[in-house]
């Protein structure tokens, strides 16, 4: 099963790194208790990074937290969360 954005609480996105070696790093907590994540996968295409975690029945020694580091290549313009792609990176303005 594939986490939608809705379904976390985003405890850090931001950006980190030196110029050229730039990346966001994105923390969270999956609100699904029967659920642990099992795998994060980044796919980069032109300008976008899409970010999937997938989540597993509840086992022993797995939780529902994540931490992933999302490489920013010189075309990236937006990261999309979940299979619903809803943009977490940039940040809107308030």
């Amino acid at each position: 099963m594939l986490v939608e954005a809705k379904d976390v609480k985003f405890f850090e996105i931001a950006e980190r790194g030196e110029p050229g070696e730039q990346r966001v790093h994105i923390e969270g907590l999956v609100f699904h208790s029967s659920f642990a994540v099992k795998r994060i996968d980044v796919e980069h295409t032109a300008h976008t990074a899409i970010v999937n975690v997938l989540l597993i029945p509840a086992e022993r020694g797995l939780s529902g937290r994540f931490s992933v580091e999302v490489p920013l290549t010189g075309a990236t313009e937006k990261i999309l969360f979940g299979p619903s792609n809803v943009q977490i990176w940039p940040l809107a303005a308030t």
